[in-house]
């Protein structure tokens, strides 16, 4: 159990230590980053970060292996960079420190956060399936299985009008990257997905799935509308919805540890609700306008469901 907590709250330290070493090239004081840190992903040797100059990412990437908790996700990165390398035709290329350095440097703080959660949340889903008693590894295994292809779904909708990701070259390397390599789509819809460089054609890569259902419900936004007073719904709004329906459904069985994972998802949403109505009512967006509905409420639509059975 408390190893599982413990990857558990990985996600929210690699959260973490990505915006520190953000705010560290930005010169920003000590005291307002870890001000801003997510409390769940809060550990004590965040702050040694301090000490490392934001350029030198060699000594930067070094330390945050050796000093802290998610150094393994950290490891796993820079030595998938090394197979990149040696795919590149040189094999025999040492991971030294200016190997660490100039490979780092074509990396934003997004990019590493997502390159570093994916590999979070293979480690956590292979973790579920190998340690934990079998109601918790089938609760588990579908949540992580879902959110796995509502990553990779998200991945491919953005990049989808890219020069960077979405012609052959981009989709083969740079967007496979991000792509995650478990889950309900993967390996079965994995080449239809790679081919996919239209909202049409990704729709027709999941249509043997539910998220085909989801993806009708995506309609382009209204470049006249804000999403204020629009009705129509992104593809966050739909993902939303249907993430709370599975993390609601997680209470349905008994004895698994899948409870503490949704628990905290559904908290997250609920925060996300809050923090859509206060901007709503500082800006001052009437109640009769459809941006007041696009709230999820947790276990809402899945009593709907239950009562329509």
């Amino acid at each position: 159990m408390g190893k599982f907590l413990q990857i558990m709250l990985h996600g929210y330290q690699i959260e973490n230590v990505v915006g520190f070493i953000e705010g560290i090239k930005n010169d920003a004081p000590l005291q307002d980053l870890l001000e801003g840190v997510d409390p769940l992903g809060y550990f004590p040797e965040l702050k040694n970060i301090r000490t490392v100059d934001g350029d030198d990412y060699a000594t930067l990437y070094q330390q945050v292996l050796v000093d802290i908790p998610i150094g393994a996700y950290f490891r796993k990165f820079i030595d998938d960079l090394a197979l990149v390398q040696a795919a590149a035709a040189d094999p025999t290329k040492k991971i030294d420190a200016k190997f660490i350095s100039d490979n780092m440097k074509d990396f934003k703080g997004e990019k590493i956060k997502n390159l570093i959660k994916k590999i979070w949340l293979k480690s956590f889903y292979d973790f579920c399936q190998t340690a934990l008693n079998d109601t918790s590894s089938q609760i588990m295994g579908d949540l992580l299985k879902f959110e796995s292809d509502c990553m990779t779904i998200q991945v491919i909708y953005n990049s989808i009008g890219s020069n960077e990701f979405n012609n052959a070259k981009g989709r083969d390397g740079e967007r496979r990257k991000y792509v995650n390599n478990f889950g309900y789509l993967y390996p079965g819809r994995d080449k239809e997905l790679n081919e996919a460089d239209s909202f049409e054609k990704l729709k027709m890569a999941v249509t043997p799935y539910e998220y085909a259902t989801m993806l009708e419900k995506v309609e382009a936004l209204d470049p006249n509308q804000t999403e204020f007073n629009s009705s129509q719904l992104s593809i966050d709004d739909v993902m939303f919805v249907e993430q709370s329906k599975r993390y609601s459904l997680a209470f349905e069985n008994q004895f698994h540890y899948g409870v503490f994972y949704a628990y905290l998802k559904l908290k997250e949403q609920e925060i996300k609700n809050v923090v859509w109505l206060a901007e709503l009512v500082s800006v001052g967006i009437p109640k009769t306008m459809p941006a007041w509905s696009k709230i999820v409420l947790p276990f809402k639509y899945h009593k709907e469901e239950q009562a329509q059975a």
